[in-house]
């Protein structure tokens, strides 16, 4: 892991698992239905690299059935492009942690049941657009690959670099907690296409999506007020200001997500939060309400995306 925080979700052969981690350290276990605090831009052009092979397939085998898994993300929508990069600049890494490495992405989980792989959630963040997936080759890994099994495996794992969370009571979905099926290559649902659709909601029709920047927005400037009282007609109530006829189009929630966060980080630096570490787990324990809570309230307000006071 580099030094960013990561939000990532794996699959494995029991269902799957979220998790938010920085500099490599687990911060917070993440609901798996949950989608990503980033989205990527409205016509972004996805240029993939793969390095690495699963043992006993070979490097032409892989890239047909990831080539394959994105042509599956290619008939379900058109806001982006994908295309393969084999000589470098790519902005999607594709790696196999190889049977000799012990990896720590992929720590045994015991009865008889393995994590296949995982994927960042989103970009990494709105200034470096780029993302990854990881196949697990290691010990810890599953015996018996197929082809079917990386291709299915890697439309999942790419729904997550996309921002998906995983879909909830649609055992049939892609984009389950559990692939349904290993034996054959299957393709996106409904379901699944309903969980996109409903993340990219709102890109309408501009021919790119302005991404927020992670700073928290400025407070938009109030008209200034007359400073005399218009003299009002005799014998008439003052004429109320005609309300607006629509609901003005709502924001992006994910302005204020990062700005949250970034408060959130500024806040631990300054000590104001404590990281606690146990013997299993990493737990963030906040001393008191969250100090970051009446800014992100306020953001989401100008958003429109809660009611305003």
């Amino acid at each position: 892991m580099s030094s960013h925080q990561g939000h990532i979700c794996s699959y494995g052969s029991n269902g799957g698992d979220c998790m938010v981690k920085q500099n490599g350290i687990l911060i917070k276990r993440q609901d798996f239905f949950q989608d990503a605090p980033r989205k990527w831009p409205r016509g972004f052009a996805f240029r993939w690299h793969l390095s690495g092979t699963i043992q006993g397939f070979d490097h032409n085998t892989m890239i047909s059935a990831i080539d394959r898994a994105f042509q599956k993300w290619t008939n379900a929508t058109n806001l982006f492009t994908f295309q393969q990069a084999p000589n470098g600049g790519h902005n999607i890494e594709i790696t196999v942690a190889g049977p000799q490495v012990n990896d720590p992405e992929f720590p045994p989980r015991g009865g008889g049941t393995y994590t296949l792989a995982n994927g960042m959630m989103g970009p990494r963040s709105y200034d470096n657009l780029t993302g990854r997936v990881k196949f697990n080759n290691t010990y810890s890994g599953t015996p018996n690959w197929s082809v079917a099994a990386i291709h299915n495996v890697f439309v999942h794992e790419f729904g997550h670099v996309l921002g998906l969370g995983h879909v909830a009571n649609a055992p049939s979905a892609l984009m389950s907690p559990m692939i349904p099926n290993m034996r054959q290559e299957i393709g996106l649902t409904n379901f699944d296409m309903n969980k996109f659709n409903n993340f990219y909601a709102g890109y309408g029709n501009s021919p790119m999506y302005q991404q927020p920047t992670n700073q928290q927005p400025t407070q938009p400037q109030q008209p200034q007020q007359p400073q005399q009282r218009p003299q009002q007609p005799t014998n008439q109530y003052p004429q109320q200001p005609q309300q607006p006829q629509q609901r003005p189009q709502q924001g992006d929630r994910s302005i204020c997500d990062n700005a949250h966060t970034e408060c959130w980080r500024k806040r631990q630096a300054q000590g104001l939060a404590k990281v606690k570490r146990g013997n299993k787990h990493v737990i963030v324990k906040r001393q008191y309400n969250d100090p970051c809570r009446p800014e992100w309230e306020q953001c989401m307000r100008e958003q429109g995306l809660i009611q305003k006071r």
